[in-house]
C-alpha cells in the first residue's frame, strides 16, 4: 500500500473518530437537558421513560443486527439478569437524581462513583493503588463535600436516589469486566441482553408503580409527547452505541478522558438553560471536583503507561538478551 493512501485510510479514521465523538458528545448533554426537561415541564415518570429508552435502544440493535453490524450470541438470560439489574438501578436512580437535584448536584454526585468503585475494588479484589490515585480521589470527595454543603437548593431525597445510583454504577462497572470474560459477549452484544431485560423489568414495574403518573400523563398525551419520547429514545439509542464504537476506535482511557470533558460541558449548559442558582461555595466544590477527576484519570493513565512498560520489559527478546 503506498503512502498516499496509507494517510488516506489513517484521515478517514480520524474523520470517523471525530464525528462518533460529535455524536457522543452532543447527544449525551441532550438526553440529560431533555430529561430534566420532562421531569419539571412535562410531568413524565421516571422509570417509564427509563425503560422505553432501553426499548427504543434494543429495537435500534435489532437494526443494527439486520444491517450486520454485530451478531447476537446466544448466552443464559438468568446470567445477564444480576447485571442488569444493576445497570437498571445505576440508570434509574441517575434519573431520579436528575429529577430532585440541579444539574449542578446531579453531575457531581456521579463523580463520586470513582472513589466508590476504588473502595469496592480494595474491598472486593484487594487490589492496590498508588499514592497519586489516592490523593486524586480524596479530592474529589472534598470538593463533592464543599459542593454538598453549599448548594442552596439542597434536596435530601435526591441526594439519596444519587448515592444510590453511586453504589448501583460501582457494582455495575465492577461486576461488567467478569459478566464479559465469563459469557465472552462483546459490549455490543451484552448491550442487546442488557437493554431488552432493562426494558421489560422497568416497564413492569413503572406500570405497577407509577400507574397513577402513568394514567395522568397519557390521559394528555398528543403528538408533541410523542416527539418528546422519540427524540429522548434516539438520543438514547446513539449515546449507547456510540460508545462502543467510540471504544473499539481509540481506548477505553480516551473515552474516560473524553467523559470528564462531558461533564464539565453539561455542568455549562445546565446553568445556562434552567438557569439554576450557584453560589461561591458550589462554584468551588464543583472545581475542585473537577481537578480530581481530572488528576485521578491522569493518575490512571500513568499506572497503565507503567504497566505496559513492565510487560515490554519482559518480552522474549529482551529476556534472552539479558541472559
Amino acid at each position: 500500500m503506498s503512502t498516499l493512501k496509507i494517510s488516506r485510510v489513517k484521515n478517514k479514521r480520524w474523520l470517523l473518530i471525530f464525528l462518533l465523538m460529535t455524536i457522543n458528545f452532543v447527544s449525551s448533554i441532550a438526553i440529560v437537558m431533555l430529561n430534566k426537561h420532562m421531569y419539571l415541564h412535562r410531568e413524565m415518570p421516571p422509570m417509564f421513560l427509563v425503560g422505553f429508552q432501553f426499548l427504543f435502544t434494543f429495537v435500534g440493535l435489532l437494526f443494527l443486527i439486520a444491517a450486520r453490524f454485530f451478531k447476537v450470541k446466544s448466552v443464559s438470560i438468568l446470567k445477564v439478569v444480576p447485571l442488569s439489574i444493576a445497570f437498571c438501578s445505576f440508570v434509574v436512580f441517575s434519573n431520579l437524581s436528575l429529577k430532585h437535584n440541579t444539574i449542578g448536584t446531579y453531575q457531581i454526585l456521579k463523580c463520586l462513583a470513582d472513589p466508590f468503585t476504588f473502595l469496592l475494588q480494595v474491598i472486593m479484589y484487594g487490589k492496590k493503588y498508588t499514592v497519586n490515585v489516592k490523593l486524586s480521589l480524596l479530592t474529589v470527595l472534598i470538593g463533592i463535600i464543599i459542593n454538598y454543603w453549599s448548594d442552596v437548593v439542597l434536596n435530601v431525597l435526591g441526594t439519596m436516589f444519587g448515592l444510590i445510583a453511586v453504589i448501583a454504577c460501582s457494582l455495575y462497572y465492577t461486576w461488567i469486566g467478569t459478566t464479559q470474560e465469563t459469557l465472552q459477549l462483546d459490549p455490543s452484544q451484552l448491550l442487546f441482553y442488557q437493554s431488552s431485560i432493562s426494558a421489560l423489568l422497568l416497564l413492569a414495574i413503572s406500570v405497577t408503580i407509577e400507574y397513577p403518573e402513568l394514567y395522568s400523563y397519557f390521559d394528555k398525551f398528543d403528538s408533541i409527547e410523542m416527539i418528546y419520547l422519540t427524540v429522548s429514545g434516539l438520543l438514547a439509542l446513539l449515546v449507547s452505541t456510540s460508545v462502543f464504537y467510540i471504544i473499539n476506535q481509540t481506548s477505553v482511557i480516551t473515552y474516560a478522558v473524553f467523559c470528564k470533558l462531558k461533564i464539565c460541558a453539561v455542568l455549562v449548559v445546565g446553568y445556562v438553560i434552567f438557569s439554576e442558582a450557584m453560589v461561591i461555595g458550589q462554584m468551588v466544590g464543583v472545581i475542585i471536583t473537577l481537578i480530581g477527576t481530572f488528576s485521578y484519570t491522569a493518575a490512571k493513565l500513568s499506572e497503565q503507561g507503567k504497566s505496559r512498560s513492565r510487560l515490554a520489559g519482559y518480552s522474549p527478546t529482551s529476556s534472552n538478551q539479558k541472559n
